[in-house]
């Protein structure tokens, strides 16, 4: 089976895990008088949401943490700038946002304002820690798995995508799908996952506070307003966004220039190991190659044929059904 569609098959079954235990909470909240808080919901929902395909997973294919997980330790240098690029990225992430809204309904923001009265501390917990340590776990986890020899822009993009599709929310698709590749980005910069987990957070807290900010004080602004605001920010933040980046790339050059190094080792190993594994059987040429270039090459899983797979499809489907019930209740 080839790792994309073993990855696709992962978030096939992810979606339809999640889509059951979403049917089963919410006939078992309807079904009992027990008054139960939307912030116990949404934090005990990510663990059960997450936690048993994982385990699957890594059960089924023999994977580990330990081996699949980038895992390299971050500092505290690399923190701080991460949550630099993070915070500079914003204004891109309200602009893809603004734009998403002109069209569909912002149904993050109205949950949010309908848990105001929730205390501060369970509504960072739900909404910025939770999302943050599992859905990484998840997308820059498991679905990139560092030891695979698999197209690293395929993974790259196919855990940006996945990270969309997941939050069932067309309001949302276009700038988690761009927060995905960010986080790729500042994991593989980085090595570690750590540095994703942090970002995601700083996102989750900031458009919280934001959210919580603009509910209470009930401003309003006209859309030219908004996105004169937006676009500006946008300007005054690029410098320190270019900044941040050279000096993280620069933090980084060593753990970059191993990896380049070990990544090249793996492929001439893999390469060396499929020349001794071939024997040729009609008339060779001087490199005992035959005439019917059967010679052994090594090349990266990651096709565009090798991602579309009837799971691929499966995951759309599931996507689109969901959203289009979700609009009709």
């Amino acid at each position: 089976m080839n790792s994309f569609k073993r990855r696709n098959r992962f978030m096939l079954l992810l979606m339809l895990h999640m889509f059951f235990v979403a049917q089963v909470l919410g006939a078992v909240l309807e079904s009992t008088d027990v008054p139960i808080g939307a912030y116990y919901v949404q934090t005990f929902g990510f663990l059960l949401f997450f936690a048993p395909p994982v385990i699957i997973y890594f059960v089924l294919y023999g994977k580990t943490v330990k081996t699949d997980f980038y895992l390299a330790p971050l500092g505290l240098v690399n923190a701080v700038l991460v949550v630099i690029i993070t915070f500079a990225f914003i204004p891109f992430f309200f602009l893809l946002s603004y734009v998403s809204s002109l069209i569909f309904t912002n149904e993050a923001q109205l949950m949010v304002e309908s848990m105001r009265h929730t205390p501060a501390w369970a509504l960072f917990l739900t909404l910025a820690v939770a999302p943050a340590v599992f859905e990484e776990i998840v997308f820059r986890g498991v679905l990139f798995g560092k030891q695979e020899q698999v197209s690293l822009r395929g993974k790259i993009i196919m855990s940006a995508l996945f990270f969309a599709v997941m939050h069932i929310d067309p309001q949302q698709f276009i700038y988690t799908f761009f927060a995905g590749l960010i986080f790729a980005a500042l994991m593989l910069i980085t090595r570690s996952i750590k540095a994703p987990i942090i970002a995601h957070f700083s996102i989750n807290a900031f458009n919280l506070w934001a959210l919580l900010n603009v509910s209470e004080t009930g401003a309003e602004q006209s859309g030219a307003e908004t996105l004169t605001a937006i676009l500006f920010l946008m300007l005054l933040t690029l410098p320190v966004l270019l900044f941040a980046v050279y000096l993280l790339f620069m933090n980084n050059k060593r753990k970059l220039t191993i990896a380049v190094i070990a990544s090249r080792l793996i492929r001439d190993a893999a390469f060396l190991a499929a020349l001794e594994r071939s024997e040729p059987e009609n008339e060779t040429d001087k490199d005992g190659f035959s005439d019917d270039k059967d010679a052994p090459q090594y090349h990266e899983q990651g096709g565009v044929q090798a991602f579309i797979t009837w799971e691929l499809w499966g995951v759309f489907a599931l996507y689109f059904f969901q959203v289009a019930a979700y609009f009709y209740n």
